[in-house]
């Protein structure tokens, strides 16, 4: 139920998902299961992020944060404070995203997870964007993007992404030849 309400998320079907989460979730209650209810919590969080509601996204994975600690070698905190990190930017909380994006960074990094070392450097750069230090955006999506070509998973994931960064940081910076070949 969870993987089909992120698939009618991602094509936009809001409400066939959130309906798949509510099912979802009531499983996960009656059957006292910790990692589904991590699951739906952290899907609705994406699924509000997806639709610009930061403040309630953050309600959603403030809720899945306690339940990630300490399983599968950190990868679920890892993911659930990416997703944190991301509410916080889109709400101006520079400071908060940087500090949950640090957190999931050394958490990727400790599982040995390239592809999500990758998407939190581009996460971070993203931040560091925001706050005008374009230098430090650039010099992480370029990590990101070593990574992403060591790396055999998803290339839109580990080195489009950056790359959409790394340009418009070199765009902002007057660079916009640079920017072209990105």
């Amino acid at each position: 139920m969870v993987t089909r309400g992120e698939l009618n998320s991602a094509v936009g079907w809001w409400a066939s998902a959130r309906a798949d989460f509510d099912r979802a979730e009531a499983l996960a209650q009656q059957l006292d299961n910790t990692t589904l209810s991590l699951s739906v919590l952290n899907a609705r969080g994406l699924l509000l992020l997806e639709q610009g509601h930061f403040d309630a996204a953050v309600r959603w994975l403030d809720r899945a944060l306690p339940l990630s600690r300490g399983i599968d070698r950190g990868r679920s905190e890892a993911m659930v404070v990416g997703n944190l990190g991301n509410a916080h930017l889109g709400l101006g909380h520079c400071q908060l995203a940087l500090e949950h994006g640090e957190r999931g960074l050394h958490l990727r990094r400790q599982a040995g997870d390239l592809p999500g070392e990758a998407w939190a450097l581009t996460q971070q750069a993203r931040v560091w964007q925001a706050l005008g230090d374009f230098n430090q955006a650039i010099a992480l999506c370029r990590n990101a993007i070593t990574i992403g070509h060591n790396t055999p998973l998803s290339r839109s994931y580990t080195v489009a992404q950056p790359l959409d960064v790394l340009a418009s940081c070199l765009h902002q910076l007057g660079r916009t030849s640079e920017a072209i070949t990105c």
